[in-house]
């Protein structure tokens, strides 16, 4: 299950500003404490707006097994790539380390 935040309109930030969807992928690793998801979702919302970046989108995406080619599952990807299509975004940051294969793949998928 994923936390979702989403204004309607125009976004957190002003108009004029490139639009972004924010995802933080909750990877739960054996061994290692599990940082709040929500504090870490707010905390890659406020980076964004830091950088000057309309946030229109934000959300956390459980994924059980990371997917070598785009770290999340399809369905997620499938998902958010029709958001970013129907509300015309124009960047996804992802918070958390892609390698340069999972980076250049969700670039096409979604770009």
């Amino acid at each position: 299950m994923s936390k979702e935040h989403h204004r309607e309109g125009k976004g957190w930030g002003p108009a004029e500003q490139s639009r972004a969807l924010v995802i933080h992928p909750i990877i739960r690793i054996k061994g290692e404490p599990l940082r709040n998801p929500d504090a870490r979702l707010e905390e890659a919302i406020g980076l964004t707006h830091a950088i000057e970046l309309d946030v229109v989108h934000a959300e956390t995406v459980r994924t059980d097994k990371v997917s070598p080619a785009h770290l999340i599952g399809g369905g997620a990807k499938e998902r958010l790539g029709k958001l970013i299509e129907a509300e015309e975004i124009d960047l996804a940051i992802v918070d958390s380390s892609l390698t340069p294969i999972q980076q250049r793949n969700l670039e096409r998928d979604w770009g």
